[in-house]
């Protein structure tokens, strides 16, 4: 493994997330730049550096420690330290690289640097680059699962994280967008349940992302090791997401529990691909029991255009296939959101046994 002599990656971080993992750190640093800037523009009084409200603390630390002659000399090297800062921060374009290294939480943490961060802060950068010199064995081994899982580099579902944000992606996050467009439409942030299930979760992108919309969410996919990597990252963006490597429709035909939505994205359309007997009764089955379990179904279909279509009589172009839904599983609603750009034009769709949206 390389250590910290060797970079292994610079990545882009958005200031944001570098300020929430430096934490006090770079919180007292930023006191420090509130002090440069009142000595910048003249507002602090001429006082003693150890009666500042922001040297005060640091004055009394050391007071307590080694008495009040070298607590004061302390501060006024500390001061000229600031001053120091404040020149170099005039001059400075800002545009550094910091030595860092990612934890197994996959939290960016700055080994040097920390005041030239809080400078950039101040002076409304929005991201920093870092010359990442050490990764954690287990966001090693997280990358390694996924290359064995989609090939070096790739991902299937897209993974917000900035250590990712050179990987070729499969699915476009466009659709969680489109879902989300049509829920706001429904007022959902007032509905007192907010439950989510996704079958065929895979590492768990849609589960992640109706969490922190509010849903309690639990994911299903036959896969083990993309549950791992969902459980992985459940934990590393703190989202309230439950994953289990089991059969999603099997759960929900042995339970009566009910769900306020069902996803189920690039799952049905490979039974169209089956046999004509085996597919037409999977898919049926399959969509009348999400039906059954939950007030809204999202789903996407095939395309016309797909030659690996065998079973005839599900219609895959969006009007024949609103009126096949409702003279055979009852829909009552069936809305057309959509498409994203790399989800080879397959219409995504809102799907309802009630009558009219204000049921929903």
């Amino acid at each position: 493994m390389k250590g910290f002599d060797t970079p292994i990656k610079k990545v882009r971080v958005p200031i944001e997330a570098i300020w929430s993992e430096l934490g006090q750190v770079l919180i007292k640093d930023m006191h420090t730049v509130s002090l440069y800037r009142k000595i910048s523009s003249g507002s602090e009084e001429e006082c003693p550096p150890w009666e500042t409200k922001e040297l005060a603390g640091f004055y009394r630390h050391f007071k307590e420690l080694e008495g009040e002659d070298t607590a004061q000399a302390r501060c006024e090297r500390r001061l000229k330290s600031i001053k120091g800062l404040l020149q170099w921060g005039e001059e400075c374009d800002y545009e550094f690289t910091l030595p860092a290294v990612l934890d197994f939480k996959g939290r960016f943490r700055i080994l040097d640097g920390h005041r030239r961060a809080a400078l950039a802060i101040s002076r409304g950068k929005k991201d920093i680059e870092l010359e990442v010199m050490y990764v954690s064995p287990l966001w090693l081994e997280l990358e390694q699962r996924l290359a064995r899982i989609y090939g070096k580099n790739t991902l299937y579902q897209p993974i917000d994280h900035p250590w990712f944000s050179d990987w070729a992606v499969s699915r476009s996050p466009e659709r969680f967008d489109l879902i989300k467009k049509f829920l706001d439409s429904l007022g959902f942030e007032g509905w007192a349940s907010k439950s989510h299930i996704d079958i065929g979760s895979c590492t768990g992108w849609l589960c992640r992302n109706f969490s922190k919309s509010g849903f309690q969410s639990i994911g299903f996919d036959f896969d083990p090791n993309v549950v791992f990597v969902a459980d992985y990252l459940n934990n590393v963006f703190g989202t309230n997401c439950t994953f289990y490597n089991s059969n999603g429709f099997k759960i929900l035909k042995q339970s009566n529990s009910s769900f306020r939505v069902i996803t189920c994205l690039s799952v049905l359309h490979h039974y169209m691909w089956e046999e004509a007997g085996i597919g037409y009764k999977t898919f049926m089955d399959s969509l009348d029991l999400m039906l059954k379990r939950a007030n809204i179904v999202f789903i996407d279909l095939t395309t016309p255009t797909d030659k690996r279509v065998r079973v005839k009589n599900i219609p895959t172009e969006v009007g024949a296939f609103e009126e096949w839904a409702k003279r055979e599983l009852g829909v009552g609603i069936c809305v057309n959101l959509g498409h994203s750009k790399n989800d080879f034009a397959r219409p995504l769709l809102a799907l309802s046994r009630m009558k009219s949206r204000e049921d929903l």
